[in-house]
């Protein structure tokens, strides 16, 4: 069976876009890392905000509190990086 580039390329596209993390998601991933790994307990602060918060070309997002401060990202697949 022959396959264009074209139809290629979509295919990659669409898997491409069914792996991007929604902002809920990579805000559970960041507050689960904060409290499992770096051991904090009671209320997290600073919190991210969806709203100062973007969502990178490749699905992953760079987390930022209220002020705009940059707290870190989370990767397509859950991994949390603080800064």
């Amino acid at each position: 069976m022959l396959v264009n580039n074209q139809h290629i390329e979509k295919g990659l596209i669409m898997i491409m876009q069914q792996y991007k993390i929604s902002y809920i998601r990579a805000e559970y991933a960041y507050i689960c890392y904060r409290r499992e790994v770096l051991g904090e307990t009671g209320e997290i602060y600073p919190y991210p905000n969806k709203d100062t918060s973007k969502q990178q070309t490749d699905g992953s997002w760079v987390l930022f509190d209220i002020t705009g401060e940059r707290l870190g990202t989370v990767s397509n697949n859950g991994t949390v990086r603080t800064t």
